[in-house]
C-alpha cells in the first residue's frame, strides 16, 4: 500500500511539474501586435509625405507611437494592442493641425478596431489646411523683440463660442495654426507686460473678430506694453 501511495504521489508531482512547465512556455509567447497600415492624401487625393500619424487609443485616450508618412503618403503603425484606434494627421509646417484637438474640426475622421494580431488598412484624407496667425511680440517701449522669465501665452477664442478655445506657450517669434473660416480672438499675456488684445486702435479692449482662409496667413507685430505697477 506504500508503495502505491509513494507511485501516485510522484504522478501528482509530474502532473503538477508538467502544468508549470506549460505555463511556463505560454507566458513566454509574444505579446499581442497588430498593426495599421496606409495612405494620407490632401483632399484633391494627392499623398502627402511627412505627415505625422497619430493612434489614439479610443478607451484610455492614450498615443500610441507616432508615424511619419514617406514620399508615397505611406505609414505604419506597429505594436498595438486590441482596442478602438482614432487615426489622426498633422504637420504644423504643411498647415495640417492636429485635428485629434476638438479645437479643430475633424471633417474625415477615421476609427480603426484591431484584435491581438492582424493589420488594418486606412486611407486617411486630410481636410483643408489652418490659417496661420505668425508674428513677433516687440516692447513698445524699446521696439525690440520682448524678453521674459517665462514664455509667452497666447489665448485663441472662437468668437461664437468663447468656451471653445486652445491656448499656446511659445516664444516671443510665434506661428500658430488656427481654424479657417471661422471668426477667433487673439489675446496675449507675458510676464512683465500688460495683457494685449486684437482689437480697433479706437477700442482697444473690445476683442476684434479675426477670420482667415485656408493656408492664409496673417503676419502681426504685437507691440506689448511694459507693466510698471509695482505693489
Amino acid at each position: 500500500m506504500g508503495r502505491v501511495s509513494l507511485v501516485n504521489y510522484f504522478a501528482a508531482t509530474v502532473l503538477l511539474l508538467s502544468a508549470a512547465a506549460a505555463r511556463a512556455q505560454s507566458d513566454k509567447r509574444p505579446p499581442a501586435e497588430a498593426r495599421i497600415v496606409g495612405t494620407v492624401l490632401d483632399p484633391q487625393g494627392k499623398p502627402l509625405k511627412n505627415i505625422f500619424i497619430h493612434a489614439v487609443l479610443e478607451q484610455t485616450g492614450m498615443y500610441m507611437p507616432t508615424a511619419d508618412s514617406n514620399d508615397a503618403g505611406q505609414f505604419v503603425i506597429g505594436d498595438l494592442g486590441p482596442g478602438t484606434y482614432d487615426i489622426f494627421g498633422e504637420s504644423d509646417s504643411a498647415g495640417y493641425p492636429n485635428t485629434a484637438l476638438s479645437f479643430y474640426t475633424n471633417e474625415n475622421p477615421i476609427k480603426v478596431t484591431l484584435g491581438n494580431y492582424g493589420t488594418a488598412t486606412v486611407v486617411l484624407v486630410l481636410g483643408q489646411k489652418a490659417a496661420v496667425l505668425s508674428g513677433t511680440l516687440l516692447d513698445k517701449v524699446t521696439g525690440r523683440v520682448i524678453v521674459s522669465p517665462h514664455a509667452p501665452h497666447f489665448i485663441v477664442e472662437k468668437s461664437p463660442n468663447r468656451e471653445d478655445s486652445i491656448e499656446f506657450l511659445g516664444s516671443a517669434k510665434f506661428r500658430w495654426l488656427i481654424p479657417p473660416r471661422v471668426e477667433v480672438t487673439l489675446k496675449v499675456t507675458a510676464e512683465g507686460y500688460k495683457p494685449w488684445l486684437y482689437s480697433d486702435p479706437s477700442n482697444p479692449s473690445k476683442p476684434l473678430p479675426l477670420r482667415l482662409e485656408s493656408g492664409e496667413e496673417r503676419i502681426l507685430k504685437i507691440e506689448l506694453e511694459p507693466n510698471t505697477h509695482h505693489e
